[in-house]
């Protein structure tokens, strides 16, 4: 569990924070620790490495790489975050599960009836 909870909140207080930060800078920040993620170069390496080869907790897909794909996928289209090839493919993976296709299915047809 702890991985798991480890992911959720690297997601929403790293890497959401440095994309922000550098989409927004501020305008007096004493020391660099004082952001809690280091820099967003530090940060999207430690997701690299962690997703490189699978998913997040135990290799096996959860709710933190949901979380952790969808915002990523959505940096990468308002282009807040530069895509590398290892979290594109990650993105790939987690939208290549059977759930995430239902659920376009039912989004795409939900659409076309509005």
């Amino acid at each position: 569990r702890g991985a798991y909870y480890r992911w959720i909140f690297f997601t929403i207080n790293c890497l959401e924070q440095a994309v922000l930060d550098r989409a927004n800078p501020r305008t007096k920040v004493e020391h660099a620790a004082a952001l809690g993620y280091g820099s967003l170069e530090e940060t999207v390496g430690v997701i690299e490495k962690a997703v490189q080869k699978g998913f997040l907790v135990g290799n096996r897909f959860s709710a933190a790489d949901l979380y952790l794909s969808s915002y990523l996928d959505w940096f990468f289209f308002t282009k807040l975050l530069a895509p590398t090839t290892v979290l594109t493919e990650y993105v790939a993976r987690c939208k290549d599960r059977p759930g995430h296709k239902r659920y376009m299915e039912q989004m795409t047809k939900m659409m076309q009836t509005s």
